[in-house]
């Protein structure tokens, strides 16, 4: 809600917001930016929605390696 500096995010990650851009999508879900990392509360509340977002998603990319 308060918004992420691109500059500072990781080169994946700006890869994708440019895709997401390009492509006219509204929207962008990174689980690692959506997500709190290191609040295994967040963790359990999200983790189970997970499939949800991905059943519901247009298009899912994964960084694989």
């Amino acid at each position: 809600t308060r918004g992420l500096p691109v500059d500072e995010l990781a080169l994946t990650i700006k890869d994708v917001i440019r895709f997401t851009r390009a492509m006219e999508f509204r929207y962008l879900c990174v689980d690692a930016l959506c997500i709190v990392q290191d609040d295994d509360g967040d963790k359990a509340e999200e983790l189970p929605l997970m499939g949800t977002f991905y059943k519901q998603s247009a298009l899912t990319i994964a960084a694989v390696s």
